[in-house]
């Protein structure tokens, strides 16, 4: 393909890419040619542009290894062995290798990025298909895929994550920011978010699950230890931990709710089916279950309780706010009391005293 001056302010070029290219290639030059040349001069901003307003061709550049200062190239890059730069690597389609790829600042590609083994960047990593890793997926800075992100091993952003689908690490998977899926999010080990983690499916864990803000699962929350979020918890169907559940706000899940330890939530408990801890269970607005309610020690919450069955070792408080002098009705505990002593609050459907 070749490009020319005409071509460059069509697009809209800058005066000094212009001069620099009509002193160069006053012809006109190829395309490829010219992106090499704008590396070579370490005019990177220039071989950006190019890539970003030209677009990708359908040729690809196959090596053993590579290893130098930049690596651009418009269509596919394919590499046997490894891939390390000292600064940036970009290509129009694809970036395969069979081993690794390492740059010291950015990657991105036009469409996929495939590593024999891990994927590292001192910046961020860009694909506009999937990003799958033999190993590990390290960037200081984001990572963001048109479709799925896979490592076999833990995947780790100074910055958020986003995927178009689904985000699956054989460890565990962490972000600066956020963490943000189309699909579900796996992860072996924990998986850890600065701010809230977002999936379109479910988001399973062999160990906890940590995030700054909310968390929110269009199918379940699984955890092998805690789950942890800064506001909310929401989740399509169940939520499930080895341990304890904390939320900020409140906890929210389509069937029930399950923790080895403790839930605590700062605004309201709501489960579609039941809701069990191995120890207590406290809320700052009303708790309610679709099926029985079941704590290793206490339930208490600050406005209603209502469920088919309340069983506990300890005791039992409704009511409880302190932002406001709650009413009769929102004091109210509505289900059996199969075990367990209440301690504050009024037993029974409401009787329409409000006072």
């Amino acid at each position: 393909m070749k490009i020319t001056v005409d071509t460059l302010i069509a697009k809209g070029a800058c005066n000094s890419g212009i001069e620099y290219f009509s002193k160069t290639w006053p012809e006109g030059g190829n395309y490829q040619a010219v992106i090499d040349k704008c590396v070579e001069d370490k005019k990177i901003d220039y071989a950006d542009w190019l890539l970003s307003k030209i677009g990708a061709i359908d040729a690809t550049l196959e090596l053993n290894e590579f290893d130098g200062d930049h690596l651009y190239f418009a269509g596919m890059i394919k590499v046997s062995k490894s891939i390390n730069v000292k600064f940036s690597i970009k290509a129009g389609r694809g970036i395969t290798a069979g081993d690794g790829i390492t740059a010291g600042t950015g990657i991105t590609a036009g469409t996929g990025i495939t590593a024999g083994t891990g994927i590292t960047a001192g910046t961020g990593i860009t694909a506009g298909d999937g990003i799958t890793a033999g190993t590990g997926i390290t960037a200081g800075d984001g990572i963001t895929a048109g479709t799925g992100i896979t490592a076999g091993t833990g995947i780790t952003a100074g910055t958020g994550i986003t995927a178009g689908t689904g985000i699956t690490a054989g460890d565990g998977i962490t972000a600066g920011t956020g963490i943000t899926a189309g699909d579900g999010i796996t992860a072996g080990t924990g998986i850890t978010a600065g701010t809230g983690i977002t999936a379109g499916d479910g988001i399973t864990a062999g160990d906890g699950i940590t995030a700054g803000t909310g968390i929110t699962a269009g199918d379940g929350i699984t955890a092998g230890d805690g789950i942890t979020a800064g506001t909310g918890i929401t989740a399509g169907t169940g939520i499930t931990a080895g341990d304890g559940i904390t939320a900020g706000d409140g906890i929210t899940a389509g069937t029930g709710i399950t923790a080895g330890d403790g839930i605590t939530a700062g605004y309201g408990i709501t489960a579609g089916d039941g809701i069990t801890a191995g120890y207590g269970i406290t809320a700052g607005d009303g708790i309610t279950a679709g099926d029985g309610i079941t704590a290793g020690d206490g339930i208490t919450a600050g406005l209603n309780i209502t469920a088919n069955y309340l069983r506990c070792k300890l005791r039992i408080f409704a009511g409880m706010c302190g932002w406001k002098m709650p009413t009769i009705d929102e004091m109210r505990i509505i289900g059996e009391i199969r075990s367990g002593i209440v301690a504050h609050g009024i037993i029974g459907e409401t009787d329409g005293n409000n006072s």
